[in-house]
């Protein structure tokens, strides 16, 4: 018997990552609570050097995309061309604080899922609580897509900035995810300030997700985030949005534009998951977006 493989739609915040102070070039690392209160996941902006696909043919540059980057980053202001649009463009770098991890209210908020280095990885959000959710039991072959709920014009749009093939996995129990330090930097920025001490939960199994790359693409498919070629002039865009509209083109309800939180997942024929990916490619290109498929580490500031 095959797998069973699943179309995603996985809502995370999508508030925009500001900076510190009002006239500040600098946003620090986000925290998890903060004087009593949770602080959020948020996107940014960002700016990176990377690899693109365009007309289907692969390129480099200085890129510009939304996604996930809880660490510090250097900020500048930005003309906001509209609603959708940016203020802020944040250059991703990363530092390890005295006595990081730390541990209580001050925690780190992680990273995930995490585009950097080289190939997506995807491996804590959503996956369990007191118990294991399906989010730790996809298979190769599923496509997840991570993106924000939104209004337009008093209608919901699901804002998309990263696509996921599932490429492989590693299992690792949340209590020792210490079975994961050879993953290097993403491991310390994302599995270390997730969990600072030994997970307090029932032992449960998660699973770090590879993403399938344009070298080594998965029946033809690879993750990748919407971008853009920096320029100096009006670099933002807004996200990549699917409401009705688009959603119309689908051969399955695979998104709903108006879920807000938790996730929505369909089981689906490979064939269906291609043309579905295909599909959402398409979109991307037609909403003036390149295909951002790697992006450089950030560096480490001491």
């Amino acid at each position: 018997m095959n797998p069973i493989v699943n179309i995603v739609q996985f809502p995370h915040p999508g508030k925009e990552h500001g900076r510190d102070t009002k006239n500040g070039s600098r946003k620090s690392w986000n925290v998890c609570r903060r004087n009593g209160r949770d602080v959020g996941h948020a996107r940014k902006f960002l700016l990176s050097p990377g690899v693109y696909i365009e007309d289907d043919k692969a390129g480099r540059g200085d890129l510009v995309f939304w996604g996930e980057w809880e660490p510090p980053s250097g900020v500048v202001r930005i003309p906001k061309d509209g609603p959708f649009h940016p203020g802020y463009l944040h250059t991703p770098y990363y530092t390890f604080p005295p006595g990081y991890p730390p541990a209580g209210q001050g925690r780190l908020q992680n990273t995930d899922p995490f585009v950097f280095g080289g190939k997506f990885r995807y491996g804590l959000c959503k996956q369990g609580g007191r118990n294991k959710s399906a989010l730790a039991a996809l298979e190769k072959g599923s496509l997840i897509l991570f993106g924000s709920y939104k209004e337009d014009n008093k209608s919901p749009v699901f804002q998309l900035d990263t696509v996921f093939v599932i490429a492989g996995y590693k299992e690792y129990p949340i209590q020792n995810p210490a079975e994961l330090a050879g993953e290097g930097v993403w491991y310390k920025l994302v599995i270390e300030a997730a969990f600072p001490r030994p997970a307090a939960n029932p032992p449960l199994v998660f699973r770090l997700y590879y993403g399938a790359t344009y070298e080594k693409p998965y029946d033809g498919m690879y993750s990748f985030s919407p971008a853009r070629l920096y320029k100096e002039t009006n670099p933002g865009f807004p996200r990549v949005t699917l409401g009705a509209k688009e959603c119309e083109r689908f051969s399955g309800n695979y998104i709903n534009p108006a879920l807000k939180q938790g996730k929505k997942i369909s089981a689906a024929a490979p064939a269906e998951i291609k043309t579905f990916w295909e599909q959402i490619r398409a979109i991307s290109r037609t909403q003036g977006c390149v295909e951002g498929v790697r992006f450089a580490m950030p560096k480490e500031r001491k």
